[in-house]
C-alpha cells in the first residue's frame, strides 16, 4: 500500500468509518498481512496505517487485542511444532541482514500510537500474565539494547529507531503513577501497571539505565563537534526523550522509594541522583552530570527544550548536599568551568526566539540557584554566583565583570534581568523568580553582607532604584505581586542589616523611599468613588480628605502598594451535580491534593484526579452505568473545571497573603530600625489598614498579618509620644515638677477626630470577626489598648501623682467612642474574657481594665452584673486553685505558666474595679474575698531558696509571691474603694487574712531576716493590708464573743498585731539598718543599681510606716480612741523585764518607747539628707547636657558606658536621674508620714506615762509605779534640745512652700510641755 493512501486516516471520522466497516475489516486484514510473508516495505506501510487508526480511543482498545491475538510479537506459549515467527524474527533474520529496519520502525510507531491513547491493564489474560511487559521487553532488549551493535546502511536509521524506542518508554512513564499495589503484585507475581518495570530499571544500575546514559553521551559527542550531520534531528529528539525520562523518574522516585521502604519490599532501588553521580564505565570518571550539563550550554541558540530538561536534572542533583564536592570538582576543572558557567550565564542573558522555551529554561535555572544558596559552603551554586570557593563567603569580594579579571557570573545575570524589568523587557514569571533568588541570597547569614555591599557600591544603590520603581502596576498580576513581595523583603533586610552595622544613612534612605510620595490621587473622583461603602470605610475616607483639605492628595508609596492588593475573599461556587456525591467529591479532591514545590498552598493534581476518575469509569458495569456514561462525562468535565478554578483561587489568595505579609514586615522593620518617618504617615497607614479590613468582603486570612501591623504602628505612635513627653518634662527641674495636664496626642500631632476614627475602625473590626478568629482579636485588643492609652500620660508617673494627669476631654473621646457600640461590644469583650484562647482572655481583661481606668465604671459594671460575668470569672478563679497549687508544689512547665498569667489578669481586672466604690461594692456582693478565703493556693507558701536571676522559669517561692501579691493589692483596693467607714469590707479582709493565718504568720516572722527585695515587698504589702484592716477601736462590733465569753477574732488579730509590734525595732530607718538590708538583699553599690537601691529603700520605709500605723491601731481600746499604751515606759530599744498585765495577752518580749524616739531621729535625719540629695540631682538634671563625661558615667551602666556614644550616654543618664529624683520624692513623703505618726505615738505614750501618779493608774496603763518614776527621770536625758532641733529642722523640709510643717511643730510643743511639766 502506498504511503499516501493512509494520510486520510488522521481524520477521526474517516478512521472510525473504515475501522467499523463490516465488509472491509481493515484492522484484521492489515494485521493478517503483517503476519504473512510479504515485502518488508509493505509490512512497514501496513503498520504505519494501523498506527494512524490507533489515534482514536475506541479503535485503540480494539487494536490492542487484535495485536495480541495476531501474535505480532510472540507473547503466549504455543503448542505448534514450528517455531513462532513475527516481527522479532523479521528484525533478527531479515532486517539485520539487509541493514534496513522499516518494519521495526513501523511497529515502534504503532506501539507509540497505542500507548499515547490507551494501555489495557489486563491485556493477554488469561493466556499469560496480563500486561504489556512482553512488548516492553521487546523494545528494550531486542531493539534498544542492540541498536548500537547493528549495522545500518543509513546512519540516521539508528537514531530514528532509538528515538522511537526511547519515546515509547517515556510515554509509559508519563502514564504511570506509583501505587502500593504494584509493589504488592510484584511479590505475588501479579500484573503491574504499564511503566512500573521501566521505573524500576531506571532506579537500578541496569542495562537500560546504562543505555540511556550511553545515548546521552553519544549525542553530546556529536554536538560538541559543532558540525552538521544527517541524523542530527533524530539525535536531538533521542537526547530530548532521554532527558525527559530522567526528569519523569526524578518526579516519581521520592514517592516510589517511600512506598518500597514502607512496604518492606525486597526490591533494591536507588535514588537516581546517586546513579547519575556514579562512574562512567567508558571514561572511568563520574562525568554523567557533565554530559547532561552541557545541554544547558547548547540551549540558547540550538536546543532550548534540551536546556530546560537538562537544567531540571542539574537542579535536582545540585540540591543534594553530599554531591557538592563531586560536582565542584567536576565543573571547576578546566575547561569545564568556563563552558558550564558561561553556558548558564548566556541562557540567563539571551533572548530566545521562542519566548516560552526561554521562560522555562530561565525559570528552571533560577530555581536551581534558589535551592543551592543555603547548602553548606562551598557548593556548586556558590561557584555559579561568583563567590569564592576557597575563602569563607563573607570574605568574598564581588566585582563587576572584567574588574580584576572577574568573569561574568549568575549574580551579574540576575541583576541584569531585574534591571531590564524596570524597562518592561522581561517576562513577569522570570522577574518573580529573580527577585525571589535575590531575597534568598540576602536572607543567608553570611552571603548577605558582601552582596549588599556590592549592590550599594557597584550598582548605584540597586535596592533604592528598584524601590523607587514601586509599585510596578496599579493592577498587578500574580507574578508582579510576588515580585513586589520579594523586593520589599530585600529592602527590609537591607534596612535591618544597615541599622545593625551602624550605616544609618542607607537605612534612612530606603525608609524615605518607601514613605515618600509615589503618585497623585484624586480622592474626590478616583478613590472616593470606590469608598462609598457604608460604615467605617466611608468615614475613614472622608476623614482623610478633611484632614488634608484638598481634593488632590499626594499618595505615599507605602499606601500605593497597599492600594494595589485586594483583600476581598475569593471563592469558587460549588457545582451542582446530580450523579456525584458532594461529600465523596470533596474527599476525592483532598486525596488528590499535592504540596506546592515553592512552599505555596496545596493544590489539586488535576492530572491525577483525571486518571482516578477515568479508572473508576472504566470499571463501571451494567446497562444503567453505560447509559449514563455521557452524563457522567459531562459532570466530570464540570469537576475538572471546578478543580482548576479552585487551584487558581488558592494561588491568588496565597499570592495576596505573601504580598501583604511582606508589606507588613517592611513597615515593621522600618519602625523598629529607623526614626526617619513622621507620625502622620503612621496615622495614614493605620487608617488605610482599617479601611480595607472592615469591609464586609474582606478575607480573614488576609486580615491576619495586617492586624499584627496595627499593633506595631499604634505602639510606635505611643512610644514616640512618650519620648517627646519625657524629653520635654526633663528639660528643667521646673518642668519636671510641673503638674500641668498634658496628653500624648498633642505630642504626636494627632487630632482627636483621627483617634476617634481609628477607635471606631478597630471596634468595628472586632465586631466583624467571629469568636473563631482568635489571633486577629488578640492583635486588635492589643491595638485598642494602645489607642486608648494614647490619650493618657505616662502611667508610671500618673500612678504616683508626679507630673501630669489624664486630659479629661481626650479621655472622654477614647472611652465614649468605644462605649458607643454598647452591649454588642461589651458582650464580645466579656465573652472573650471568659472563654477562648488564654492570651485572648488575658487581653480582653486588660482592655476592660483600661476602659474602667478611663471611664466611669457604671456601664461596664452594670453589664457585668446583669449578665453574670463577674460570678463566672469568680468560678474560673476558683477552678484555678488546683493549678496554682501545682505551680508552687510541683515541677513547673512552660505551658503551666498560662494558669498563673490568667490568674494575674483576672485579679488585675478585679483590682481595677475595686478602685471605685461601685466596683468594690459589686465585688463585695459577689463574695470575692470569700472565694479567695476558700482557695488553698495561698496556704502553700514554700521556703525561700537560692534564686537564679538568669533562670528562664522563676523559683517556686517567687511563683507563690506572684499568686499572693495580687490578692494583697485587691484587698488594699477594696479597702480604699469603700472607705474606712465600711464595716463589712474590713470583716471580709480580716477573714481572708485569718483563713490563711499560717502564711501570714510565716511572712511576718520572716521579716526579721530578709533575704531579698521580694521578701521586703511581701512584708510591705502585708503590713499595709493589716494596718488598714485592723482598726478595732473604730469598729468594736467586729469582735464576736464566743460561748465562754472569749473574743476569738480579737485574739487572732492581736496575735498578728503583736508580731508586727515586735518587728518595729528591726525597721528603724537608720542608715546602718537600710545599708544592711541592701547588702543582704543583693543590691550592690554600683551605678547600675541606683534605681534598685532607691526602690529597696522606699519599700523599707513603707514597712516602717505600716508598722507604725498598726501600732497606732493597737492604741485604741474600743471606748476611747488611742487610749491604750503598747510600748513600755523605757527609752532603751527593748525592755525584757517588763510584761503586759491586765486584759492584754502576755508576750515574751515588749518593745520600749525608745524605739519610737529612735525612729523619729532616724526619719528626721533621712528626710533632711534625702532633700539635699534631691536638690543636688535636680540641678544636675537641669544641666545634664553640659555635665562632664566622667560624671555622666556615674549614672549609666557599664555596658552603656563602654559601647555607646556621648549622646546616648547623656540620654541614659537623663532617664536614670529622672527616676532617681522621683524615687527621692517618694522617700521624702514617706519620711514625713513616719515622722508624723511617730510624734503622735510618742506624745500619747508620754502623756500617759508622765500623768501616772498612783499605783492604780500605773496598773491600768500596764506599767508599774517605779517604772513610771524612772521614765520621768530619763525624759530630759533622751529628749534633749538636740532632739527637738533635729525634728524642727526636718519639719521645715517636710512643709510646703518653704514653711514648716505645723502638724509636727504642734506635737513638738506638746511633748516639750509634758517634759517641762
Amino acid at each position: 500500500m502506498p504511503c499516501g493512501l493512509y494520510s486520510p486516516f488522521f481524520l477521526r471520522l474517516a478512521r472510525v468509518s473504515l475501522a467499523e466497516n463490516p465488509v472491509w475489516t481493515p484492522l484484521v486484514t492489515f494485521l493478517g498481512l503483517v503476519t504473512c510473508s510479504v515485502p518488508l516495505l509493505l509490512k512497514a506501510d501496513l503498520l504505519k496505517a494501523l498506527s494512524a487508526f490507533a489515534k482514536s480511543r475506541d479503535i485503540a482498545s480494539t487494536l490492542w487485542y487484535y495485536v495480541e491475538m495476531a501474535q505480532v510479537i510472540p507473547t503466549a506459549p504455543s503448542t505448534s511444532k514450528f517455531p513462532q515467527r513475527g516481527i522479532h524474527t523479521d528484525l533478527e533474520e531479515v532486517e539485520s541482514r539487509s541493514e534496513e529496519y522499516p518494519v521495526s520502525r513501523g511497529f515502534l510507531e504503532l506501539l507509540n500510537a497505542l500507548v499515547e491513547v490507551d494501555v489495557p491493564l489486563h491485556l493477554g489474560a488469561p493466556n499469560r500474565t496480563p500486561g504489556i511487559d512482553p512488548y516492553v521487553k521487546f523494545v528494550v532488549e531486542s531493539v534498544l539494547m542492540k541498536s548500537h551493535s547493528r549495522a545500518y546502511k543509513k546512519s540516521s536509521d539508528k537514531w530514528q529507531i532509538c528515538e522511537l524506542a526511547v519515546k515509547f518508554l517515556h510515554k509509559l512513564l508519563m502514564r504511570y503513577e506509583p501505587a502500593v499495589g504494584d509493589i504488592q503484585h510484584r511479590e505475588r507475581d501479579a500484573p503491574q501497571q504499564p511503566g512500573y518495570s521501566v521505573l524500576v530499571a531506571m532506579l537500578q544500575d541496569s542495562p537500560l539505565l546504562k543505555m540511556i546514559l550511553y545515548l546521552i553521551e553519544e549525542s553530546v559527542r556529536h554536538f560538541d563537534e559543532y558540525v552538521d550531520f544527517p541524523e542530527r534531528k533524530a539525535c536531538e529528539r533521542t537526547a530530548l526523550s532521554c532527558l525527559n525520562i530522567f526528569n519523569r523518574c526524578i518526579q516519581m522516585q521520592e514517592i516510589f522509594l517511600e512506598m518500597v521502604r514502607s512496604e518492606g519490599s525486597s526490591l533494591r532501588v536507588t535514588s537516581l541522583g546517586t546513579l547519575l553521580l556514579g562512574v562512567n564505565q567508558r571514561t572511568n570518571r563520574p562525568d554523567h552530570m557533565l554530559k547532561i550539563a552541557k545541554f544547558v550550554s547548547y540551549g540558547s541558540e540550538y536546543m532550548p527544550d534540551h536546556a530546560v530538561e537538562a537544567a531540571s536534572i542539574l537542579a535536582f542533583v545540585a540540591s543534594i548536599p553530599s554531591a557538592q564536592q563531586q560536582l565542584l570538582a567536576l565543573f571547576t576543572e578546566e575547561p569545564n568551568d568556563v563552558i558550564i558557567r558561561h553556558g548558564i550565564v548566556e541562557i540567563l542573558d539571551d533572548a530566545f526566539e521562542n519566548e516560552e522555551q526561554g521562560r522555562k529554561v530561565k525559570l528552571c535555572l533560577l530555581k536551581m540557584l534558589q535551592q543551592g544558596v543555603n547548602l553548606p559552603h562551598p557548593s556548586l551554586v556558590h561557584f555559579l554566583l561568583g563567590f569564592s570557593i576557597q575563602k569563607p563567603l563573607q570574605k568574598s569580594q564581588l566585582q563587576n565583570p572584567g574588574v580584576y579579571g572577574t568573569p561574568k557570573n549568575c549574580l551579574h545575570s540576575l541583576l541584569n534581568i531585574l534591571d531590564e524589568n524596570l524597562k518592561g523587557l522581561v517576562d513577569a514569571a522570570v522577574v518573580m523568580e529573580g527577585y525571589k533568588l535575590l531575597h534568598v541570597i540576602l536572607s543567608h547569614g553570611t552571603m548577605s553582607y558582601p552582596v549588599l555591599r556590592f549592590l550599594k557600591g557597584n550598582l548605584r544603590n540597586f535596592l533604592v532604584r528598584h524601590g523607587e520603581a514601586l509599585p510596578f502596576s496599579a493592577s498587578p498580576t500574580m507574578e508582579q505581586q510576588n515580585s513586589t513581595a520579594h523586593l520589599l523583603l530585600c529592602i527590609a533586610i537591607d534596612i535591618r542589616v544597615s541599622s545593625l552595622r551602624g550605616s544609618t544613612s542607607q537605612a534612612q534612605k530606603l525608609a524615605s523611599v518607601i514613605f515618600t510620595s509615589e503618585r497623585t490621587v484624586d480622592i474626590a473622583d478616583g478613590e472616593a468613588g470606590q469608598r462609598r461603602d457604608a460604615g467605617i470605610s466611608n468615614l475613614l475616607s472622608r476623614t482623610f480628605a478633611s484632614i488634608t483639605g484638598m481634593p488632590f492628595v499626594s499618595r505615599p508609596r507605602v499606601l500605593a502598594l497597599l492600594d494595589s492588593v485586594d483583600v476581598s475573599q475569593l471563592a469558587v461556587p460549588i457545582p451542582e451535580l446530580e450523579l456525584f456525591d458532594l461529600g465523596q467529591l470533596q474527599s476525592l479532591l483532598k486525596e488528590c491534593e499535592m504540596p506546592s514545590e515553592d512552599g505555596g498552598p496545596s493544590v489539586v493534581n488535576v492530572r491525577h484526579l483525571q486518571r482516578r476518575v477515568e479508572r473508576e469509569l472504566s470499571a463501571l458495569e451494567g446497562t444503567m452505568a453505560l447509559a449514563q456514561r455521557q452524563a457522567i462525562m459531562q459532570e466530570f468535565k464540570i469537576i475538572l473545571k471546578y478543580s482548576i478554578e479552585a487551584n487558581g483561587v488558592k494561588q491568588q489568595m496565597w499570592t495576596r497573603r505573601c504580598f501583604i505579609d511582606s508589606w507588613r514586615q517592611l513597615i515593621e522593620t522600618i519602625l523598629l530600625s529607623t526614626t526617619n518617618y513622621s507620625n502622620d504617615i503612621l496615622v495614614q497607614i493605620i487608617q488605610e489598614v482599617l479601611r480595607k479590613c472592615v469591609q464586609d468582603s474582606a478575607s480573614q486570612e488576609l486580615n491576619q498579618p495586617l492586624c499584627g501591623l496595627l499593633v506595631i504602628a499604634v505602639t510606635s505612635l505611643r512610644v514616640q509620644a512618650m519620648k517627646k513627653q519625657e524629653s520635654e518634662l526633663t528639660d528643667s527641674l521646673v518642668a519636671f515638677l510641673d503638674e500641668r495636664r498634658t496628653d500624648l496626642l498633642s505630642e504626636i500631632g494627632m487630632s482627636p477626630s483621627a483617634l476617634r476614627v481609628i477607635l471606631k475602625g478597630i471596634v468595628e473590626w472586632i465586631l466583624k470577626t467571629g469568636p473563631s478568629a482568635q489571633r486577629i482579636r488578640i492583635n486588635l485588643y492589643t491595638a485598642l489598648i494602645g489607642c486608648l492609652r494614647l490619650s493618657a500620660v505616662n502611667p508610671s508617673r500618673d500612678s504616683r501623682g508626679l507630673g501630669g494627669g489624664i486630659t479629661a476631654g481626650l479621655q472622654a473621646i477614647g472611652v465614649e467612642t468605644v462605649l458607643e457600640y454598647g452591649d454588642s461590644f461589651l458582650s464580645a469583650l466579656f465573652r472573650d474574657s471568659a472563654s477562648g484562647h488564654d492570651v485572648q482572655r488575658m487581653l480582653a481583661l486588660s482592655l476592660l481594665d483600661t476602659i474602667i481606668s478611663q471611664a466611669p465604671i457604671g456601664p461596664v459594671a452594670s453589664y457585668a452584673a446583669k449578665h453574670g460575668y463577674i460570678r463566672h470569672l469568680l468560678d474560673i478563679l476558683s477552678g484555678l486553685d488546683e493549678s496554682l497549687i501545682s505551680l508552687v508544689c510541683q515541677e513547673l512547665s512552660v505551658m503551666a505558666m498560662k494558669y498563673l498569667q490568667l490568674y494575674s489578669s483576672i485579679m488585675s481586672f478585679f483590682t481595677r474595679m475595686a478602685m471605685t466604690s461601685r466596683g468594690s461594692q459589686l465585688l463585695l456582693d459577689c463574695n470575692l474575698l470569700g472565694r479567695l478565703s476558700e482557695m488553698n493556693a495561698f496556704s502553700h507558701r514554700p521556703q525561700a531558696g537560692t534564686v537564679d536571676e538568669y533562670a528562664f522559669l522563676s523559683s517556686p517561692f517567687h511563683r507563690f509571691q506572684e499568686i499572693l501579691f495580687p490578692a494583697f493589692s485587691l484587698c488594699l483596693a477594696m479597702l480604699s474603694g469603700l472607705g474606712s467607714e465600711h464595716r463589712i469590707i474590713r470583716e471580709q479582709v480580716l477573714g481572708f487574712l485569718l483563713a490563711h493565718s499560717e502564711t501570714i504568720s510565716s511572712i511576718l516572722r520572716s521579716g526579721q531576716t530578709l533575704n531579698d527585695l521580694h521578701h521586703l515587698e511581701e512584708l510591705s504589702l502585708l503590713t499595709n493590708v493589716i494596718s488598714k484592716a485592723t482598726n478595732i477601736g473604730i469598729f468594736p462590733e467586729v469582735i464576736h464573743k464566743g460561748a465562754d465569753g472569749t473574743n476569738e477574732i480579737r485574739d487572732q488579730i492581736e496575735r498578728l498585731q503583736t508580731i508586727c509590734l515586735s518587728l518595729l525595732p528591726a525597721y528603724v530607718p537608720t542608715d546602718v539598718a537600710i545599708d544592711r538590708v541592701l547588702r543582704f538583699s543583693g543590691v550592690e553599690d554600683d551605678p547600675n543599681s541606683n534605681i534598685a537601691r532607691h526602690k529597696a529603700t522606699s519599700m523599707y520605709l513603707q514597712v516602717c510606716l505600716n508598722l507604725l500605723n498598726i501600732v497606732m491601731n493597737m492604741t485604741a481600746d474600743g471606748t476611747r480612741i488611742y487610749s491604750r499604751t503598747v510600748f513600755t515606759a523605757s527609752f532603751t530599744m527593748a525592755d525584757f523585764g517588763a510584761a503586759f498585765t491586765g486584759t492584754r495577752p502576755q508576750t515574751t518580749r515588749s518593745v520600749a518607747l525608745g524605739v519610737v524616739v529612735n525612729i523619729i531621729s532616724a526619719a528626721a535625719k533621712r528626710l533632711k539628707t534625702t532633700e539635699v540629695a534631691r536638690d543636688t540631682l535636680s540641678r544636675k538634671l537641669e544641666v545634664v547636657e553640659s555635665l562632664p563625661v566622667d560624671e555622666i558615667n556615674q549614672f549609666v551602666s557599664k555596658m552603656i558606658s563602654e559601647g555607646s556614644s556621648i549622646s546616648e550616654k547623656r540620654e541614659a543618664a537623663r532617664q536614670t536621674l529622672t527616676k532617681v529624683v522621683e524615687s527621692q520624692v517618694v522617700e521624702i513623703t514617706q519620711c514625713r508620714f513616719i515622722l508624723e505618726v511617730s510624734l503622735v505615738l510618742l506624745w500619747k505614750h508620754m502623756e500617759a506615762f508622765v500623768s501616772t501618779n498612783d499605783t492604780m493608774n500605773a496598773s491600768r496603763l500596764n506599767i508599774s509605779f517605779d517604772a513610771s518614776f524612772r521614765f520621768k527621770e530619763d525624759i530630759t536625758h533622751y529628749l534633749d534640745e538636740t532632739f527637738y532641733k533635729q525634728v524642727e529642722e526636718a519639719s521645715k523640709v517636710s512643709g510646703t512652700a518653704g514653711k514648716p510643717d505645723d502638724f509636727n511643730l504642734l506635737f513638738i510643743r506638746r511633748i516639750r510641755k509634758i517634759t517641762q511639766g
